[in-house]
This record gives C-alpha cells, structure tokens and sequence, in this order.
C-alpha cells in the first residue's frame, strides 16, 4: 500500500520537488503546472481588464449623459422628433447610459469566476489525476470557441455604433432627416390624386438646416442638442468596443493556450505514472511515497 506521507517534510523534498503556485510538485511536471496554472489566471485576468475598462468607459458616459442634459431632452424625445423612434436603436439609447451596469455586473461575475478557476486548477494540480486535465482541456476548448463568438458579437456591435457615429455627424443633416420623416406626410385634400391611389400626399419642405418652421426653431434646436449629445457619447461607447474587441481576442488565446496546457499536463502524469519521468520507474516513485507526479 502507497504510503501517503507528506513528502515536503522529507529530506529529499527539496531537491527532487518545485512548488508552483504555491502547490508542491515533482520536477517532472513542473514546467506544465506552471504554464497550466499561467493560462488559467490569465483567462481570469483578460475578463477583469475587460470590464473594470468597460466600467470606466461606462462612468465617462454616464457624466456626459448628465453634464449634457441627455435626461431632460430624452424626456421630451417624442416632441422633439414628432414620435419618431426610429432614428436610433433602442438598446443603443440604453447602452450610452447604462453601459456602467452591465460591465460592473460582469466584472463582479469574473472576479468571482476567477478566483474559482485558480482554486479549481491549484486543487487539479494538487490532486495530479490525467483525467482531470483531459475534461479541463474539452472546457477550454469550449471556451475559446465561445470567446470567438463574443469576439464577433462585439465587433457587429461596434460597426452599428460607427455607423450610428457617423450618421450624426451632421446633426442639422439629421435632424432635418427625423423631424421630416413624420412631417412631410399629410392627407390629399377632398378630390385631389397623388397619383399612387394611397390617398397621401408627400408635403416636401417643411424643415430646412438653415430655414423654414424648424430650421431656427426651438424644436429644431433641442433636436440638435439630443442627436449632438448622443453622437459624442457614442464615441466612447465605440472606442470601448474596439478595447473589447481586444481584449476578446486575448481571452480566445488564453483560453487556446489554457487547453494546450492542460493536455500538456495530461501527458506529463501519464509520463511519470509509465515511469518515463525524470524520478525513473514506477517503483522509485512509489519509493518516494506515490506512483504518480504529486505529493
């Protein structure tokens, strides 16, 4: 029967044993923990920095939304736009407002995720099972596929929000576009054809950038302030997609890397537990007190 001693405490610990993180282990392996145990705080790390960042982009958007008086004009928004809701998303709208919410949700969700995924993988590395290592390296696997999606789920929303910049840049051009949208359409007067048998008149003109009903009006202005306000916070919003783009592309390779640790580990234990490993055969690791890498 094995004997089950704490070989830390024997006289040949220190010269046949490395500690990685903190977790005994025989030299055999202790080139893959390390790297095993790297990857996983890595994965860790990459979604904290992703979202403590999306954090503070979150705060600067919620400052402009308030020194921009975003709340009072949103409150006003149907007057402004004639009822038309259709100018910009709606999760948009949310987003440039409320993006601190969501990325504080996360990053309390990977802080505690992380610290489990070191605890786990110092507990595997303790434990020294192949089998472990092997379902670890499927998750991973998993992982980095899942990563890819974010990746490309956040690259589609970054293109909405650049296109969203760039169609308020001209703020005049724009709001002509959405005070119009509802206004430059009225009934056929009593007997008059508008020649498509709708029975609506298109009414061209009513709004122009530099006159008419709207052009110096206070609708007209406040509709320049609510599409100006909008479009400057989206500029932070689009600067911290581009980040979490980055930082995506960050988690899919240390979740890559942390997959390939973990079948590089797999194939060190069965190494050493064949007694291909630098202690020798399996009886002079059993000698040192077990037949496999860990003690």
């Amino acid at each position: 029967m094995p004997d089950h001693r704490d070989m830390s405490r024997e006289p040949g610990y220190a010269q046949n044993g490395e500690s990685v993180y903190g977790v005994p282990v025989s030299e055999h392996v202790a080139d893959e923990a390390e790297d095993f145990m790297h990857a996983q705080s890595s994965i860790g790390g990459v979604m904290i920095g992703q979202y403590l960042c999306s954090l503070i982009f979150g705060l600067i958007m919620v400052a402009q939304w308030r020194s921009l008086g975003m709340e009072a004009l949103m409150a006003k928004e149907d007057d402004i736009t004639n009822h038309n809701r259709g100018w910009s998303n709606a999760y948009l709208q949310w987003s440039l407002h409320n993006w601190w919410i969501q990325a504080l949700s996360y990053l309390i969700f990977w802080t505690c995720i992380g610290m489990a995924i070191i605890a786990i993988s110092k507990k595997m590395v303790q434990s020294g099972t192949a089998g472990n290592f092997q379902i670890c390296c499927c998750l991973e696997s998993i992982c980095a596929v899942c990563g890819c999606c974010q990746c490309m789920q956040y690259g589609c929303y970054l293109i909405v929000v650049a296109m969203f910049v760039a169609s308020t840049g001209d703020a005049a051009t724009q709001c002509n576009t959405i005070i119009n949208y509802n206004n430059a359409w009225d009934q056929t007067p009593h007997g008059v054809s508008d020649g498509n048998g709708d029975g609506i008149l298109p009414i061209h003109g009513l709004q122009t950038t530099t006159g008419g009903p709207a052009g110096g009006g206070p609708q007209f202005r406040k509709c320049i302030e609510l599409v100006d306000g909008f479009h400057k916070i989206a500029i932070n919003l689009c600067i911290n997609l581009v980040i979490m783009v980055c930082f995506s592309g960050c988690a899919v390779a240390a979740c890559a890397f942390g997959a390939r640790t973990a079948k590089e580990m797999e194939d060190a234990i069965d190494d050493e537990e064949d007694g291909q490993g630098r202690f020798g055969t399996n009886k002079e690791a059993t000698d040192l007190g077990t037949n496999r890498a860990y003690y």
